[in-house]
């Protein structure tokens, strides 16, 4: 690249060019736009005791996921949970949003009627580690 040409090209840009480009580049790598974000309205709880349910059923013929944990929320408390299945290499290999609920030994719960999720045998054997996300749903 021929540096004295692009020094020639600048020096014939009139001065709001020069300011407009200058604008653009910073808008362009984020620093002149970027709007502070406010913090998530979000107090994501602690789990603990986090232990894989992965089976398979001989009935169903289907191989089932999903996760044990405790929390120290009072029992009855409903939560909504994000499950994240990681890999031995910390790849996302499942995912799964659903309602909980807190039992008497502050033992995690999925809510409802619903069966545990599906998977093949060979995700199944590949679940290696979890991330929990738990909320309280807000109320009102």
């Amino acid at each position: 690249m021929n540096s004295p040409r692009i020094i020639q090209v600048f020096k014939n840009l009139k001065t709001w060019q020069i300011v407009a480009i200058a604008v653009l580049a910073l808008y362009i790598f984020g620093g002149l736009f970027q709007k502070e974000q406010p913090a998530p309205d979000v107090e994501y709880l602690t789990v603990y005791r986090i232990e894989p349910n992965v089976f398979y059923d001989r009935t169903d013929k289907v191989w089932y996921w999903g996760v044990n944990f405790r929390t120290d929320e009072p029992p009855m408390t409903k939560l909504n949970c994000k499950i994240d299945v990681l890999d031995k290499s910390g790849k996302l290999i499942l995912s799964d949003a659903q309602e909980y609920n807190v039992v008497n030994d502050s033992t995690v719960v999925r809510f409802g009627d619903e069966n545990l999720p599906t998977t093949t045998q060979e995700i199944a054997k590949a679940i290696d580690s979890f991330n929990i996300f738990c909320v309280k749903p807000k109320s009102g």
